[in-house]
């Protein structure tokens, strides 16, 4: 509800400017229509800046492996909780600067929050007796990390540029300045240390290329993009989240002088975890087990941008998955939001 009720009051204050936009503020460039979901996509001329802020939401529900639905009583064949639901919103805050007409460069920070509900395996069966149990919440353990998460730098070249097409190439690192030390009240074992999935970075330093193609016929755009993310180490706690592979693909139709709408497709691939956390205790949940992660994911969005005055832009992007397929037992995607706003001068 707060996510939706935040969504609606950036759409409203767009609304109201739009009576006030004219020609000189609403974007014409091919890559000035890119969805809300795509990022890296833009360079800028030289001394320009842009500043944006960008929200994402993820909601999970229940439990899949490989391509089928897993049940709780399944799950608790092998753990003792079974999740239930999970929300992940990320909050970005990026910065770009032109270099040159051809050369940008650009920096990302995050802040991160995730709750994640769970079934706890039945109290009165055999194989919790003289085990301490945890205090539960309408018979769900609840828990929540939140905080700043790892900072991206990028480096963005301008191949080709067109009227009609543009080639970018990008080059980044990520620094892990995101903890991998959270706890939360969801774990069991003596450390409380939360599973993989509620921790904040991934304690690695990472390479992040990728390339992006942007073209343009009359009030139609569309466009391409590949990005990898390589980790280079094992983290401090001696494991290394998986390398992945995400290639997004994307229509745009423009209305009018202020408003498009798009449609895009992604599909990612990420492997799985190597090494793992011996704080955890990996019968506690699913997400607590290293194997437990990687898959392959396609997922579809629709979307649509607002122009204003200043050279504003606001954008929202609404998806869901058409296809998992993951390894071991993990928390099924249902539903991503997307919402930015960016000005540039």
């Amino acid at each position: 509800m707060k996510t939706n009720l935040f969504v609606v009051m950036l759409l409203c204050v767009c609304l109201k400017s739009f009576a006030q936009c004219d020609e000189s503020c609403c974007a014409t460039s091919p890559a000035g229509q890119a969805p809300a979901g795509v990022m890296l996509f833009n360079n800028h001329q030289k001394g320009e800046w842009m500043f944006s802020y960008r929200y994402m939401n993820m909601m999970m529900d229940g439990s899949i492996s490989g391509t089928k639905n897993v049940s709780d009583n399944q799950v608790f064949n092998q753990y003792i909780m079974s999740p239930d639901k999970m929300m992940m919103n990320m909050h970005m805050v990026m910065a770009m600067y032109g270099i040159s007409n051809k050369f940008t460069l650009m920096g990302m920070f995050n802040y991160n929050t995730q709750t994640m509900s769970m079934n706890m395996f039945p109290s009165s069966s055999p194989q919790m007796k003289g085990m301490e149990m945890p205090t539960l919440n309408n018979g769900q353990m609840i828990g929540s990390t939140s905080g700043i998460s790892d900072t991206k730098l990028y480096a963005i070249y301008k191949l080709i540029n067109k009227k009609q097409h543009i080639i970018s190439l990008t080059a980044g690192v990520s620094l892990p300045t995101g903890n991998i030390n959270v706890t939360d009240n969801s774990s069991m074992n003596q450390n409380k240390i939360s599973s993989y999935v509620m921790q904040l970075g991934s304690g690695s330093f990472e390479l992040l290329p990728g390339i992006t193609y942007i073209g343009r016929y009359n009030s139609f755009y569309w466009g391409a993009q590949g990005i990898a993310i390589v980790r280079l180490n094992d983290n401090a706690a001696q494991y290394r989240l998986g390398n992945e592979l995400n290639f997004t693909s994307w229509s745009v139709y423009k209305w009018h002088k202020w408003f498009s709408n798009s449609v895009r497709a992604e599909y990612n691939f990420t492997n799985a975890i190597t090494g793992f956390d011996n704080r955890l205790y990996s019968i506690n949940e699913p997400s607590s087990n290293a194997n437990n992660s990687g898959g392959e994911k396609i997922s579809a969005y629709i979307g649509a941008n607002f122009y204003v005055k200043s050279r504003n832009k606001f954008s929202v992007e609404y998806g869901i998955p058409v296809y998992q397929n993951v390894n071991g037992i993990q928390m099924k995607q249902q539903q991503f939001l997307y919402a930015g706003w960016q000005i540039t001068f």
